[in-house]
């Protein structure tokens, strides 16, 4: 399902991944149910965090 996308994501990949609305995914990154590092202003997330939010949903 994922091996289509690199090791670290955008909160674009996850619209793509997710069927979720982006209102809804930015809550998960901002309740940190989806782990994520801040760069600056933008937010990346790397494959793994996003599988463990998956393993535990």
């Amino acid at each position: 399902m994922l091996e289509q996308y690199k090791e670290v994501l955008t909160v674009k990949d996850l619209y793509e991944i997710l069927p979720l609305g982006k209102n809804a995914i930015y809550d998960l990154i901002k309740s940190n149910k989806i782990k994520h590092i801040r760069v600056g202003a933008k937010i990346i997330i790397p494959k793994q965090y996003l599988i463990d939010y998956l393993k535990s949903a």
